[in-house]
């Protein structure tokens, strides 16, 4: 059996009664893990050897990324050269977009920085997925291509999110015909009701 290549991370976040709001994120470019593979692989091992594993790792990674990419010197964009700041954290927040009803019952795609700075994400939310975006990135590149499906969602199965094959507007439009918007008005006639 042949695994698609392209998975993509959902992340739900609960809102209470309100409806749900869906993070969904792509793996970041080879060309940015190529330029980023050493604070990469430096992320996971300290992710791993430090303890937090798939449980206290997604609250982490973005923490721990930042931690070695400050020791390693590249944290902060120098001399023209993207730092990790910017280059690599910045390219993992490019390739999320949050997906969240609109009052009038429709799906709006809204990227994942327009999100954090208009509000539409709060201050824990932001703190959730600060981490489990790095850790999504790091576990995607640090496993092979025959890994990469088992241990992403070993690791997401604990935050209830999902891996998918799906673009965002692809998932978008599932959600417009999976997703209800309460009672329609319309009633059932006493004599269609089951006993």
């Amino acid at each position: 059996m042949r695994i698609s290549k392209q998975l993509n991370l959902v992340v739900p976040l609960n809102r209470g009664d309100e409806p749900k709001v869906y993070v969904h994120a792509t793996p970041i470019s080879v060309e940015t893990f190529e330029t980023f593979y050493s604070v990469i692989a430096k992320t996971f091992t300290q992710i791993y050897s430090g303890g937090y594993g798939t449980i206290g790792g997604p609250r982490v990674a973005d923490k721990v990324m930042r931690d070695v990419a400050i020791r390693d010197g590249v944290w902060e964009t120098k001399d023209a050269i993207p730092g990790v700041k910017d280059g690599l954290i910045g390219e993992i927040r490019r390739r999320a977009n949050v997906l969240a009803m609109t009052p009038k019952g429709e799906w709006e795609q809204v990227p994942y920085d327009s999100a954090r700075s208009n509000g539409l994400l709060d201050q824990d939310e932001v703190l959730f997925l600060e981490g489990t975006l790095c850790f999504f990135t790091v576990l995607w590149w640090m496993h092979t291509p025959d890994q990469r499906l088992l241990m992403l969602q070993s690791a997401t199965s604990l935050l209830d999110a999902r891996i998918e094959s799906s673009t965002c507007t692809d998932y978008r439009n599932y959600l417009s015909t999976s997703t209800t918007v309460g009672n329609s008005g319309a009633k059932v006639a006493a004599s269609s009701v089951p006993s």
